[in-house]
């Protein structure tokens, strides 16, 4: 599982690598990826790589690597902190898998200075 340790209010780029069993999971040819965040006060956040002005994109496919651009500085707020996150892969519009399968990454974050 991957952590990160970030500061309140960064909109720096958050980058992920998709894995299963400790192998890249490939996104080429998938319909989309979801990011679905969940805060501490387990209220969820879902972005969506289709989206026009999308936060999750794909930055190597064959890689499985993604990358979330969090869109404004209140995304990650320390009052919220851990996120948990996880990934779902949609190989079609109706047929999804959630990666990290049986876990979540997750994010804390410290104050703003």
């Amino acid at each position: 599982m991957l952590d990160y340790t970030i500061r309140e209010r960064t909109t720096d780029n958050l980058d992920f690598e998709l894995l299963a069993d400790g192998v890249a999971i490939t996104l080429v040819g998938i319909d989309h990826v979801e990011l679905h965040m969940i805060d501490s006060s387990k209220k969820t956040y879902r972005y969506n790589s289709n989206d026009d002005d999308s936060a999750i994109t794909i930055t190597e496919a064959a890689e499985g690597k993604v990358r979330f651009i969090p869109p404004d500085i209140n995304v990650f707020l320390y009052r919220k902190s851990p996120y948990k996150l996880y990934f779902q892969v949609w190989d079609t519009a109706i047929e999804k898998y959630s990666v990290p399968e049986y876990d979540r990454f997750e994010i804390k974050v410290l104050k703003e200075f």
